[in-house]
C-alpha cells in the first residue's frame, strides 16, 4: 500500500525502490494472493514509467504467484492466452 501511495503522489522513484525490496522478499514466499499483488502492482508502476519489458516480466511473475500457471510463460502466445478471462475469448472480438 505504501509503494502504491508513493506512486499515486508522483514519487515513482520511491515507489520503485519499495517495490524492488518487496519483490525480493516475495520471491521466497509461497504462491498466494499477496505475492501476486506485489508483482501486479509493481508491473502497473513500471508500465506507467514506460518500462514495458519490466512490466511484462512482473505480470508473468504475478501469474505464477497467483496460481494461474505453474511456470513462467516464456512465449507471447502462451502469455496472451493466460491473460484471457474466458478460454473462448478472442482478441479480435
Amino acid at each position: 500500500r505504501v509503494a502504491n501511495a508513493w506512486g499515486a503522489v508522483g514519487d515513482a522513484q520511491q515507489a520503485d525502490a519499495l517495490f524492488s525490496r518487496l519483490k525480493t522478499a516475495a520471491a521466497s514466499e509461497p504462491v498466494g494472493q499477496t505475492k501476486a499483488l506485489i508483482y501486479r502492482d509493481a508491473a502497473r508502476l513500471e508500465r506507467a514509467q514506460q518500462q514495458p519489458e519490466r512490466a511484462q516480466q512482473d505480470y508473468r511473475q504475478a501469474m505464477v504467484a497467483g496460481g494461474i500457471t505453474p511456470t513462467l510463460p516464456q512465449d507471447n502466445d502462451r502469455y496472451t492466452y493466460l491473460t484471457r478471462n474466458n478460454p473462448g475469448d478472442d482478441w479480435l472480438k
